[in-house]
């Protein structure tokens, strides 16, 4: 049996949890990892070629689920009954359960964000100043980092990614400054709408740290890693990331992880203003891992795939300090999570809470997502485009960015239709959805 996955942070635990089952259950197992780079190509060589791993992501192969499965990718899995008990509160139609089997199932857990607020706590010290919680003194500890020296800035990035740069901090950001919904799509409208206060106000922050001369001068030429690296040699006192910070910082520069701290009032996340509430919404976890039609090994497979819905691997995914296991509250409990992302992660359970899907509402809106055409000038290469030249007009490129989202919306349903699908604008519309909760299965059925 063959097993591929993209998981960079965690090749060691699923090399070990793969060979122990091998050894325990006197069978040969092959695990590879591809990074997210190969994966699509491999898979689509492998698949042309009739050696399809047994079990896979999709990463890289660029088509919805639905349509890969009517393509003869994949089977359906059958677990035992205590792990389809397990695992209930994250299976859903549209997601990772098609016409009721289930296909897949997440390893980690959607109450996450790309934007808490870390910062060097030596720094923060001799500056004598509190930790930020909001924009404004985001702003002005910013400002004041001066003081450490002519090259020491307030913010430190990483924006030269191919595209939409930034994009995960920017969106938390937002939500946390009011936004009432997600990637631009508000929810209880259905509609696309960049240029929201809330958006606005993460604009001018970050804006005005530019034009105070505090953001790190590189920040649109560096990538996301080596902005990292800057970070920690001390080019500045502020930097946004995920959970993946930590591990990232315990593996390249461990000697720093002491003084990586959390500014914000929950876990790093910052509010527009004081007496707000931190919160952030995200859909429910995407499928990740999956049963090649081809299989010839299904028993064995659905055997060891229950081992990566345990408690035991959870923790290991804890230890690894990646994305956070499905199951949060297992975190506490790893004796290999650094106490910075045990914050982390129980803030992600007081502040993160479900949002709405389409896909749940209607899984034929996968048809949707496969006429949708591409956008070039996304809200993260607005977001450079402002941080590089003071004087771009970034207020008339979200503008912009909402108009052509919305028709590329209406013109991608247009064309399903056209094709045959059950689709519509009011799939994307949840006039139940309430703020600072979570949208909970039933809330579907009135939706």
């Amino acid at each position: 049996m063959q097993w591929w996955d993209n998981f960079l942070a965690l090749q060691s635990l699923h090399k070990k949890m793969i060979a122990d089952f091998a050894t325990a259950n006197a069978v040969q197992i092959t695990y590879q990892y591809q990074s997210n780079a190969s994966m699509g190509q491999a898979l689509q060589l492998a698949k042309r070629s009739n050696q399809q791993p047994d079990i896979s992501t999709t990463t890289g192969l660029g088509v919805p689920v639905p349509q890969l499965i009517d393509d003869g990718w994949f089977q359906p899995m059958d677990l035992p009954a205590d792990v389809k008990q397990r695992l209930s509160g994250d299976l859903y139609d549209g997601i990772n359960m098609f016409d009721g089997k289930v296909y897949s199932f997440p390893l980690f857990a959607f109450r996450q964000h790309n934007s808490s607020l870390f910062y060097n706590s030596d720094m923060l010290s001799k500056l004598d100043i509190a930790p930020p919680t909001t924009f404004d003194e985001f702003r002005t500890a910013c400002t004041k980092a001066k003081k450490l020296g002519d090259n020491v800035a307030g913010w430190v990035a990483g924006l030269n990614a191919p595209s939409n740069p930034y994009s995960g901090v920017l969106e938390g950001l937002a939500q946390a400054a009011g936004f009432p919904g997600y990637l631009g799509l508000e929810f209880a409208t259905g509609t696309y709408n960049y240029s929201h206060e809330a958006y606005i106000a993460v604009f001018e922050l970050f804006e005005g740290i530019v034009k105070d001369k505090a953001a790190f001068s590189g920040a649109t030429t560096t990538l996301g890693d080596p902005s990292r690296g800057r970070w920690v040699a001390g080019a500045g006192v502020f930097f946004f990331d995920g959970p993946w910070q930590v591990g990232a910082l315990k593996q390249n520069y461990p000697q720093f992880l002491s003084k990586a701290k959390l500014a914000g009032k929950v876990a790093g996340l910052m509010t527009l203003e004081a007496g707000q509430t931190a919160v952030n919404y995200r859909p429910p976890s995407n499928a990740t891992l999956f049963l090649a039609k081809s299989s010839a090994h299904t028993k064995l497979a659905d055997k060891l795939l229950a081992e990566f819905t345990t408690d035991s691997y959870y923790k290991g995914v804890a230890g690894a300090m990646d994305q956070p296991p499905r199951d949060l509250t297992v975190v506490a409990k790893s004796p290999d999570a650094a106490p910075l992302y045990k914050e982390l992660c129980a803030g992600y359970l007081k502040q993160v809470y479900s949002s709405p899907s389409a896909n749940i509402k209607n899984p034929e809106v996968y048809k949707v997502a496969a006429q949708t055409k591409p956008i070039t000038n996304q809200v993260g290469d607005i977001f450079r485009s402002m941080v590089a030249d003071e004087s771009y007009n970034w207020r008339k490129a979200l503008t912009t960015l909402t108009s052509q989202s919305n028709q590329g919306l209406d013109s991608a349903i247009a064309a399903a239709k056209k094709a045959g699908a059950k689709v519509s604008r009011d799939d994307y519309v949840f006039g139940n959805w309430n703020p600072a909760a979570d949208y909970t299965r039933a809330m579907y059925k009135s939706a």
